[in-house]
């Protein structure tokens, strides 16, 4: 039977190598973004919409599970860092977007696919935290706040969802080389780089490595952890 993957934010950076790595794995690749598909692959599979617009994200899921039946493995991997800058004077535009695609978002598709899940008695659902959760840095106060709640959540959520084969874990990472930190400064990242003894981003490989390994496997025993790559 063939392993079927969602991945968030497909059209670049992490989720796009995530996308490539479970396809050279045969895996269905299941992938969203907001852009058009960029991955022309066998077995890839991509929905273009906004997925913080909850009347998007539940048609758009309708579909997809009408045309692929079931999901056996979830990453939430999007997110967006809009309102980066000292918060007293952060836009309420910018706060909201940021909170709506990367807490709402989250447990809205989360809900949905966790349900099917409970049916199938199986499933692997992971979220992509940060090491901005560490750091406490200035100008970091709502996307740092939004992982913090996420790895909140996925701890509580794992305890409920354990018991029908279900497992969720996050996997936290400092430096990797998307979009999102493009708005750190140099000196910040120096910073980060000392402090973690890391001079070089996390590659794709530290990240496959765990999921393939100690999270997609048969076991429940790795359950409601983070797996910290600084």
């Amino acid at each position: 039977m063939v392993n079927k993957i969602l991945i968030t934010g497909t059209s670049s950076g992490l989720g796009k190598k995530l996308a490539n790595h479970y396809l050279k794995k045969k895996f269905t690749v299941i992938g969203i973004s907001r852009t058009k598909q960029k991955l022309k692959k066998k077995n890839y599979f991509h929905y273009a919409f906004d997925i913080s617009k909850k009347p998007e994200l539940i048609k758009n899921m309708k579909k997809i599970f009408i045309e692929h039946k079931n999901i056996d493995y979830l990453i939430n991997n999007v997110a967006t860092n809009n309102s980066f800058g000292i918060f007293s004077f952060i836009s309420e535009k910018s706060i909201l977007t940021d909170i709506q695609t990367n807490i709402l978002a989250n447990l809205y598709l989360t809900k949905i696919v966790s349900n099917h899940m409970i049916r199938q008695k199986f499933g692997r659902i992971v979220n992509i935290g940060s090491v901005s959760t560490k750091l406490l840095l200035k100008g970091d106060a709502i996307y740092a706040s939004c992982k913090s709640f996420v790895d909140t959540f996925t701890k509580i959520l794992s305890k409920e969802l354990v018991w029908h084969g279900v497992t969720c874990n996050v996997i936290s990472i400092s430096l990797f080389d998307g979009r999102l930190n493009k708005k750190i400064s140099s000196k910040t990242l120096s910073m980060i780089r000392k402090k973690y003894k890391r001079e070089k981003f996390v590659n794709i490989q530290e990240i496959t490595n765990i999921l393939d390994k100690k999270i997609f496997i048969k076991s429940i025993k790795n359950n409601s952890k983070t797996y910290n790559i600084f």
